[in-house]
Parts: C-alpha cells; structure tokens; sequence
C-alpha cells in the first residue's frame, strides 16, 4: 500500500512542479513495475493495461489535499488497490 501512497505522492508533486515550469520528470518513480511485479501479474495481465489503468487512478489521487495528513492519501490507495483487483479479477 505504501508504494501506491507514494506514486500518488510522486504523481503530484512533479505534476506541480511542471504546472509552475520546473520540469521534474526525472524524478518520477517505478513503483509502478515493482507494484505490477510484486502482484504477480506478468503471465496474467499485459503491462500496458495495468500501466494505464494504475496511471488514470494515479492522476484522479491528485486531486487529494494531503498536506496535513497522509489518510486520505492511504484511503485513496486502498481505492486504487481495491480497482485494481477489481478490475483485473484478482479478488
């Protein structure tokens, strides 16, 4: 769960950073290959559908104000991870 907080995190940090003209693309992360790998999904689930659903939940979680506490962040990916299975049938 901690790697889905932390692309949340990352995902709207560098989204803000490019909003203002800094561009810090460099700094994004691979959490999601490890998440993607950690799940075991490599002989069930194509990269590139798990990368763009994961990405379009991502960018949703940018939304979130998380600057006084982390909850609604671990509340959000427990959404993420919760749509994951979900979609993937993983349950």
């Amino acid at each position: 769960m901690l790697l889905i907080e932390d692309a949340i995190i990352n995902a709207k940090l560098i989204n803000t950073l490019d909003s203002i003209g800094i561009d810090a693309s460099l700094y994004s992360t691979s959490s999601v290959t490890i998440i993607y790998n950690l799940l075991g999904l490599d002989a069930k689930i194509s990269k590139d559908d798990f990368y763009a659903l994961f990405f379009n939940l991502i960018k949703e979680g940018e939304r979130i104000d998380f600057t006084r506490s982390r909850t609604l962040v671990r509340r959000y990916a427990e959404k993420v991870m919760f749509e994951i299975n979900k979609r993937f049938d993983l349950l």
